[in-house]
């Protein structure tokens, strides 16, 4: 069941799709919020990779709308970060653009893409995981393979009083009529 088609995180904000004034205004936003942070706490935040977040806080920094508050070693990553007057004051102007102060977005396309991916239809069970969820239950090799014939790619729903498949009183209900029929018949 696993499926490896998962996008790459972006290493720039092109990459990404979105505008660098998009980004730098949305940091600042998230910034004015935290109060002081470090670059961790921003990328978490925004839902943006760490080098992604960092270049961009290296530019505000540069512009002189950040400083570094406190630092516990020459790593970037345990500075402690907060707004200078002139952040605040742009921070505030970008939230009277626009209020937003969330994840950054992604297109359209990405999440389709990711929809995709999480739908049972992408979904492929092997005969071993098969018997591995299975394996609480008497279930003879016959039955367990025509349920990785139809079950791969729907809904299942598999209900009854008796989990040993012998009994007619055991039901099963798939997305797919032919395979109740098949249990049914034997």
């Amino acid at each position: 069941m696993r499926n490896t088609d998962l996008r790459k995180a972006p290493k720039s904000v092109e990459e990404a799709g979105l505008d660098k004034a998009f980004v730098a205004d949305l940091l600042l936003k998230h910034l004015l919020h935290l109060g002081e942070f470090r670059l961790s706490d921003v990328a978490e935040r925004v839902k943006l990779p760490t080098l992604l977040v960092e270049t961009a806080l290296e530019k505000h920094r540069k512009d002189q709308l950040i400083e570094v508050k406190s630092a516990a070693n020459y790593s970037t990553m345990s500075y402690l970060f907060r707004l200078t007057d002139a952040g605040h004051r742009r921070a505030h102007e970008a939230m009277k653009l626009c209020r937003y102060a969330g994840p950054a977005p992604v297109s359209l396309e990405d999440y389709r893409h990711m929809v995709q991916l999480q739908t049972v239809r992408s979904v492929t069970i092997c005969d071993e995981e098969l018997k591995a969820a299975l394996s609480h239950l008497v279930v003879n090799d016959a039955v367990r393979k025509r349920l990785a014939r139809h079950i791969t790619g729907h809904v299942v729903l598999i209900s009854g009083a008796c989990l040993d498949f012998s009994h007619r009183s055991f039901a099963l209900t798939f997305s797919r009529k032919d395979l109740q029929s098949d249990i049914r018949n034997n």
